[in-house]
């Protein structure tokens, strides 16, 4: 199961107006150069505030408030290393009514997390909620805190580290070889990377659960499912090897704009790594009556079990009969429109499949 998009870019309005306010206290350029930079930042011009903000700051870097919208501005395009040294400059000032040192605080955070310091992350978000200098600045680390389950309820789970994964086992002592379950993760990893490779800028981050009832209460949701903008899963101790990690694999290689079910859940059905033989599986639950267009526009009335596993074998019949692009278009745009004129022969001739008896 994947989640859906769990940060919004905050609100600026107020933080603004603070900020502006307290430009009254500067020399006259440097309270023109930060309160141009604000209305950059404003407007989403962040490419002409990163080139105009370097500039001033070659030639005066004592503008903390500068400072801190050229590392948002970065942070903002996702260029995290290129944001933490103004950010880190912009920390420093005192905790003051124009905010800027707790939102550098919470974009310090942000960004250390997303370069795979998790520690330094942690760390940052809990001192701008200490601070609760602004409200949205508090409540933007808060939700960071929880969203990137930075929270002490974690700080006693065993980890143990792969090449590209962070495994977080709550109870280890359940866990029968550590070492092996980890492994297998790791494989499942490179497994799918190699059909869908993906650049990633820290660790997976991925949690295994051992009590469903600790889980929902901290998690707002039942197990398992991704994050796959914040690189995490979180899973039950017996689930597959690779579902929650195609989620993860498959969003970073191809930037999916549209999504549905149906695709979405049987791309991750047909990567999970455990050799079973999907097409029997649908064939038992479909019992020849499988109408995939009906399942792929309408999921809400299909059975779960039965579109999970009638996607999962769609998509790997699709993987080995369409040819590469189209199978890249129909991750890229999962709705059926977008898909139907290139995909009916082939969809066609899987009902036919799914329709004979086992």
């Amino acid at each position: 199961m994947q989640t859906r998009r769990i940060f919004r870019r905050p609100k600026l309005y107020g933080m603004m107006l603070s900020l502006l306010a307290g430009l009254i206290y500067l020399p006259a350029a440097r309270a023109q150069t930060s309160e141009e930079a604000g209305r950059l930042y404003v407007s989403g011009q962040l490419d002409q505030l990163i080139a105009q903000g370097e500039a001033s700051l070659r030639k005066n870097d004592q503008q903390p408030i500068l400072h801190m919208f050229v590392g948002r501005a970065y942070a903002d395009q996702n260029r995290y290393p290129e944001a933490i040294p103004h950010l880190e400059k912009s920390r420093q000032v005192p905790a003051g009514s124009d905010g800027v040192k707790v939102w550098s605080l919470g974009y310090l955070g942000t960004s250390y997390y997303f370069t795979d310091q998790p520690a330094k992350a942690q760390a940052a978000l809990e001192e701008c909620v200490a601070l609760n200098n602004t409200q949205n600045a508090t409540k933007y680390a808060q939700r960071r805190l929880q969203g990137y389950q930075l929270l002490p309820f974690y700080a006693g789970w065993r980890v143990v580290e792969t090449a590209h994964l962070r495994l977080h086992f709550q109870s280890p002592e359940q866990v029968p070889d550590l070492a092996r379950y980890a492994a297998e993760r790791e494989q499942a990893y490179q497994a799918i990377s190699q059909k869908f490779p993906a650049s990633l800028s820290k660790k997976i981050d991925f949690y295994v659960w051992n009590n469903k009832a600790d889980a929902k209460p901290v998690l707002q949701r039942e197990l398992g499912f991704a994050v796959p903008e914040a690189m995490l899963v979180n899973a039950r101790q017996n689930q597959t090897r690779g579902h929650e990690l195609a989620h993860v694999l498959v969003q970073h290689s191809l930037q999916p704009t549209q999504r549905t079910k149906l695709i979405n859940e049987g791309i991750a059905v047909y990567l999970d790594q455990t050799g079973a033989n999907r097409l029997q599986r649908a064939r038992q639950l479909a019992q020849g009556r499988a109408d995939v267009w009906r399942l792929w526009e309408h999921p809400e009335a299909a059975d779960e079990g039965q579109l999970y596993a009638v996607g999962g074998a769609l998509l790997e019949y699709l993987a080995a009969h369409a040819t590469p692009e189209q199978l890249r278009a129909l991750l890229k745009d999962q709705r059926a429109e977008a898909n139907r004129a290139a995909l009916e022969p082939l969809v066609a001739a899987f009902e036919q499949e799914l329709a004979k008896p086992e």
